[in-house]
């Protein structure tokens, strides 16, 4: 299991509301519905079918009922292989936040250079998620 923990300079409600927004997105991308945090709140499921190469890899994506503020699942199987992140959500006060981040991939990929290339995305994405959130707060 790859681990990554981080602090950012926003309230837990608010990295967490963004959180879904982002896997709402990436929902809504994907299989071209409409969902909204409301449906991923109640927790979902969807299966993507992606052709690569002369390959047809068959995707099916859950998301856990997130726990209000605190934490949220998600799973990927991929031909048969679980891949699982967990984002727990720990407010210190209204304006900072820890976040830990777990990532199983089943086994697979979990070397020094995995962990390494996880630890930078994450660190990069959830100050993306920090910026965004600073920026549209005035909104």
């Amino acid at each position: 299991m790859i681990t990554y923990k981080g602090t950012l300079n926003v309230s837990a409600h608010e990295f967490y509301e963004t959180l879904l927004l982002q896997i709402c997105a990436d929902i809504n991308q994907k299989t071209k519905r409409e969902l909204t945090i409301k449906d991923i709140q109640k927790g979902c499921r969807y299966r993507v079918k992606k052709k690569i190469g002369n390959k047809i890899q068959d995707s099916v994506i859950e998301v856990a009922k997130p726990e209000l503020d605190h934490k949220v699942v998600t799973t990927n199987t991929i031909d048969g292989v679980v891949y699982k992140m967990v984002y727990e959500i720990e407010g210190i006060d209204d304006n900072h936040t820890n976040v830990n981040y777990y990532q199983d991939n089943g086994g697979k990929n979990e070397g020094f250079l995995a962990r390494k290339l996880v630890e930078r995305n994450m660190k990069s994405r959830l100050k993306e998620f920090e910026k965004y959130i600073i920026k549209n707060r005035s909104k």
